[in-house]
């Protein structure tokens, strides 16, 4: 197996292990916000998103959490959320293991 197989593999593993975890407490709000975007069918317009954060999660600044979904830089929550034309999406790379893994019993 080569380095970047490696890498590629431990990647797949710890994102996965990161939506179980999002998925198993539902008090989080990146639980919410990815149940919300489920519930809608994947897609939800910014703005409504914006205001369902402000008003279930208890969070000062909703357009930084959304933020936060779309990179996984520094401390965010992870790449599991992109921006097209004004509305928010599951990531294509990680919008089936987010179903799978939401829709399982665990």
């Amino acid at each position: 197996m080569t380095k970047r197989e490696n890498a590629n593999l431990y990647d797949t593993d710890k994102v996965e292990r990161r939506i179980k975890g999002w998925k198993n407490n539902s008090n989080s709000i990146v639980h919410k916000v990815i149940d919300k975007l489920i519930i809608s069918g994947g897609k939800y317009s910014k703005e409504k998103l914006v205001e369902f954060i402000k008003n279930n999660c208890n969070v000062t600044n909703p357009g930084l959490t959304i933020s936060h979904l779309k990179t996984d830089a520094g401390n965010s929550y992870g790449n599991a959320l992109i921006e097209r034309d004004g509305f928010i999406l599951l990531h294509p790379d990680k919008a089936r293991l987010i179903n799978t893994v939401w829709k399982s019993k665990q």
